[in-house]
């Protein structure tokens, strides 16, 4: 017993010495479990971070479920009406209205809107609330770049040929503090028909700045909704119940509303046919006015919308999707790597020290005793390294992601990151997996020889003659240094393998980083300068009479500042192949060369152009694939009275935002049997100058024909504001590459240092100089940085293919490319992690004893 004892006590104090004299090893595990895992969890925490951190600040604000509005205006019985729906929790409704003022110089449009009693609340940044009908508060990024400040006078202006103090009780407003708002998160504001078309900031009034009979919109929130998690498939469904259920009324409630409004007409004109005596001639004026009111009533049409119609809002869900795509393919690689380099170093360890093994085995101590010391030791490193990268992976990357996507979304200061127990554990039983199960094996193997030859040292490794002896002329010119050099790198199969795999995997994900900024802030220009040449598109009105959009068109044309010009039918349809559908944007030409100056048709990979003509449609690239659709193929336009409508696909062009199918107007009318009614048209300015494009589409929409103008650098703005704020997320991911390619090398190198101990030392013995020794090491760390890189730069090729199409949101298609500069920068850094891991070592190469190492087989 007592024996027994004192072997335990010997092989403790021998666990506890280990650790001690290979303290580097040890840490070596431990800093890249603990980056591996970190990495892990970290990112993949990311993205319901998000959803929470954005959950918790719709909450806080009390955003709106569901919104309702009316084409003519929503009465108290509707509000009433909203209120007994099933589900609903809440009803509050509002008013608003789209009004011009001035901004520095120039008019611009702004949404004015009256604040609710808890729903949509705004979040007061500077000043205070109004409190009388004259005064507001304005958006904080609008007044940021107006020339207003917090106590000055707003004036404002319809727009339209009407008066604002129709709509409000006043033109003039005191500004008494400034706000943000839930329902604007990001920077756009929406569009609107006046002005320029675009809406550049919001300005909030007290409900009694307006003076409407009836409201312009209704808020609810959905019962049992707040205790969901927004952007969830249940937050979705929940919601998506209970709009079914508006739905039920809204064909009642919308006749109700039109007899209301019809009796309402017709009282005033009864009340006019009343005054006959006091005023035949008034009477006959009001009876500009009372039957044109009647005969101008036209059917009321509720619309009906989820937080989904708000574009911020969807826009987060999409950033969140994004991560989640990141999430579930990069770290993983990450991983990988860093498992398999601590999987190599836990199995060299025990193969180094098989000599006392059997020296262990020799004294009695039984197979688990022996194994426990290894296994320990591995499992120390482990999950120290475990727990570290746990508690700073799962509360850092997320707060990085969650700052750098701050800059995107100013005003939501809202940071829930709460540890995430699934990830966690993944991450710890991946770690423990590969570390333990390398251990035991390794242990397994040796233990199974005998005492005797383990205590012997393993023949050394064979030199063999490499491919380049045979090419004397190249050969018989290397020094014997580079000869040597060689002939080790082929030696040590396993080491070359694993240092190639370790450094190639760690410039592949180098290399992913840099490549997704390539391919994702690439597209904005391609998208908008090569391919869609467009500066403005109006969108006509379509409950305008004919004449009406005609003459907008006219205006269009006419203007002196207008290069081109392309009238065009636009229209949101289903498409499929007979088994899967999906929504496009019908983009229908009137005049396929008018059009061809605005729309370029080429194939993304040998840049052939296509022309559109009357064979065929032609289908954008990703749709294409979505369908697995190709040229040649049919594809079916889904109508609600035509069925489903085949139409052969000519060609696939490369685009990059939303999805298109693009006919001829022959082509169009072939299967739906009548003309399109064209709805949209794009238009360049000569000089190509932001204020010439936006004084043009100002002017148009001043006509009743047209309905709102979009441009071509807005929508471009917005679209590299929403990819700037992964910046600093591919910062993060290239900055994680990195720490992961200087671990790995470092412990490669230690490790080739380490079992090359004995030879190192007879160089030493030999009489080369400590540089000499240490050029001979550098010399192959260099070349296998080398191959590794150019390994990896294939490998990263490949994995930035997967993940560019695993992070791709439904609505865009990501770039392929990589640039030139992305593989130099990759390969520059992994060699610059070369060179300092060689300067490091060079200090382990200087400290080998000759004497020691020679003799340490005896």
């Amino acid at each position: 017993m007592v024996v027994i004892q004192m072997k335990k006590k010997a092989l403790r104090k021998e666990f506890y010495m280990e650790i001690r004299k290979s303290l580097g090893r040890f840490l070596s595990i431990f800093f890249i479990v603990a980056i591996g895992v970190a990495f892990f969890s970290g990112i993949r925490a990311a993205e319901p971070d998000m959803r929470l951190s954005g959950d918790r600040y719709f909450d806080e604000k009390n955003l709106m479920d569901i919104q309702i509005i009316s084409t003519l205006g929503l009465s108290e019985n509707d509000v009433t009406a909203l209120e007994e729906v099933e589900g609903i929790e809440l009803v509050e409704a509002g008013y608003s209205v789209d009004a011009l003022c001035m901004r520095k110089d120039s008019q611009v449009a702004v949404h004015i809107m009256s604040m609710l009693p808890t729903l949509n609340a705004v979040t007061v940044e500077e000043g205070r609330l109004p409190e009388a009908e004259d005064e507001c508060v304005v958006d904080v990024d609008f007044l940021a770049g107006s020339g207003y400040k917090i106590g000055d006078k707003l004036h404002i202006t319809s727009g339209k040929d009407t008066l604002i103090t129709d709509t409000l009780t006043t033109d003039t407003f005191t500004i008494v503090g400034t706000v943000s708002s839930p329902c604007y998160i990001s920077f756009g504001r929406g569009s609107t028909n006046i002005g320029t078309g675009s809406v550049s900031g919001f300005i909030s009034v007290p409900k009694e700045s307006f003076k409407l009979k009836v409201y312009t919109e209704v808020y609810a929130s959905v019962d049992g909704a707040k205790e969901l998690t927004a952007f969830t498939e249940e937050y979705e469904k929940r919601v998506s119940m209970v709009t079914d259920k508006v739905e039920a009324i809204k064909d009642e409630r919308q006749q109700i509303r039109r007899r209301e409004l019809m009796d309402e007409a017709a009282e005033e004109l009864n009340k006019a046919m009343g005054r006959l005596e006091d005023a035949k001639k008034e009477m006959e004026e009001d009876t500009g006015a009372a039957k044109e009111d009647v005969s101008k009533i036209e059917n009321v049409k509720w619309y009906i919308y989820d937080r989904n119609h708000l574009n911020d809002y969807t826009g987060y869900g999409e950033n969140a999707d994004r991560m989640r795509a990141i999430g579930r393919v990069f770290p993983v690689i990450f991983f990988l790597v860093a498992a398999l380099i601590s999987l190599t170093t836990m199995t060299r360890m025990v193969e180094e020290q098989r000599t006392q093994i059997g020296t262990m085995k020799a004294l009695g101590y039984s197979r688990i005793s022996i194994a426990g010391k290894y296994i320990g030791y591995a499992f120390l490193a482990t999950i120290g390294g475990c727990v570290l990268g746990v508690l700073l992976g799962e509360k850092l990357f997320p707060y990085i992601i969650l700052y750098a996507y701050g800059t995107m979304y100013p005003h939501m200061d809202t940071y829930v990151i709460p540890y995430n127990l699934q990830y966690a554990l993944l991450a710890v039983a991946a770690a423990m997996v590969c570390t333990l199960l390398a251990t035991v094996s390794s242990c397994c193997k040796e233990l199974r020889e005998q005492a005797a030859e383990l205590m012997r040292p393993p023949a050394p490794k064979q030199g063999k003659r490499v491919l380049l002896e045979r090419a004397p002329f190249v050969w018989n010119r290397l020094s014997f240094t580079w000869k040597s050099t060689i002939r080790n790198l082929v030696r040590y199969k396993k080491r070359f393998f694993m240092t190639i795999f370790g450094i190639s995997g760690c410039m592949a994900l180098l290399l992913v980083g840099f490549g997704l900024k390539d391919s994702i802030f690439d597209i904005g220009l391609l998208q908008y300068h090569e391919l869609q040449l467009y500066d403005g598109n109006v969108i006509l009105n379509e409950d305008a009479a004919e004449e009406e959009q005609e003459q907008a068109i006219r205006v269009l044309e006419e203007d002196s500042e207008v290069d081109a010009t392309a009238v065009n039918f636009l229209k949101q349809v289903s498409i499929g192949n007979g088994e899967a559908w999906k929504d496009v944007y019908l983009n229908v030409a009137q005049d396929r060369e008018a059009f061809s100056d605005f729309m370029v048709f080429r194939d993304r990979r040998t840049k052939k152009t296509y022309t559109l003509d009357h064979t065929g449609v032609i289908l954008t690239e990703k749709m294409a694939k979505e369908l697995d659709v190709e040229p040649g193929d049919t594809i079916y336009v889904k109508d609600d009275v035509k069925g489903e409508i085949p139409y052969t696909i000519s060609a696939v062009c490369e685009n990059y935002m939303e999805h298109f199918l693009y006919m001829t107007a022959d082509v169009y009318e072939q299967g739906y049997g009548e003309a399109p009614k064209y709805n949209s048209v794009y238009y360049s300015v000569k000089d190509g100058g932001k204020d010439t494009i936006k004084s043009v589409g100002e002017a148009v929409i001043k006509e009743e024909g047209a309905l709102s103008v979009s441009y071509a650098d807005d929508i471009e703005a917005r679209l590299d504001d929403m990819l700037g704020s992964l910046n600093i997320v591919i910062v993060v991911l290239v900055i994680s590459a990195g720490m992961l390619a200087f671990v790995v090398l470092y412990n490669l190198n230690n490790i080739n240092i380490t079992e090359r101990k004995r030879e190192l030392a007879t160089l030493k013995v030999l009489g080369f100089y400590p540089s000499e020794v240490a050029a001979y090491v550098y010399r192959e760390n260099i070349i296998l940085t080398a191959l590794g890189g150019l390994f990896g730069m294939l490998l990263g090729k490949l994995l930035h293919r997967f993940i560019v199409v695993t992070v791709e949101i439904e609505s865009a298609m990501f770039g392929r490319n990589i640039n030139f500069n992305s593989f130099v920068y990759g390969f520059l850094i992994t060699l610059g992690f070369s060179i300092l891991v060689n300067g490091v070592m060079y200090f382990k190469l200087k400290r080998i004893d000759m004497v020691e190492s020679l003799k340490s087989v005896e």
